[in-house]
């Protein structure tokens, strides 16, 4: 037996429009904030540092995670990334002078990458976050 509610104007409303209309309110109530935590936890592949800033429970300037996961705090806190691949730098040293006075020309190639020690993140964090590997 279904209930129907005639109302003052002449509308007639099903009771069944009532419990759908709750249901689909409890699944927002549910899917938002869900979708809000999902967005904000970041996974870190073994490839890259995720480095967190902002307001950060520690006494560092940043938290720097490499490998795993982290929730990042929404309007308190961001995050970017850094490569652990090698980058290849290039120098050119023209008209130096050698030990014995003589005017020579070098040209040298570094590879340098970061390491996973969280001293070393720390110090990359600070000196080469927002830097382009040009």
């Amino acid at each position: 037996m279904q209930q129907i509610h005639v109302f003052a104007n002449g509308d007639v409303v099903s009771f069944s429009v009532y419990i759908v209309a709750g249901v689909v309110l409890l699944l927002m109530l549910w899917f938002t904030p869900t979708l809000v935590l999902a967005k904000f936890y970041k996974r870190c592949p073994s490839n890259r540092i995720l480095v967190i800033y902002g307001k950060t429970s520690t006494a560092q300037a940043a938290i720097c995670i490499a490998g795993g996961a982290q929730f990042v705090k929404p309007l308190i806190q961001d995050y970017a990334w850094l490569s652990l691949d090698p980058i290849r730098v290039g120098v050119q040293l023209g008209n130096s002078t050698s030990l014995d006075k003589h005017r020579v020309s070098l040209t040298g190639a570094f590879t340098v990458a970061i390491g996973t020690t969280s001293e070393l993140m720390q110090n990359a964090a600070i000196r080469l976050l927002g830097l382009s590997t040009e």
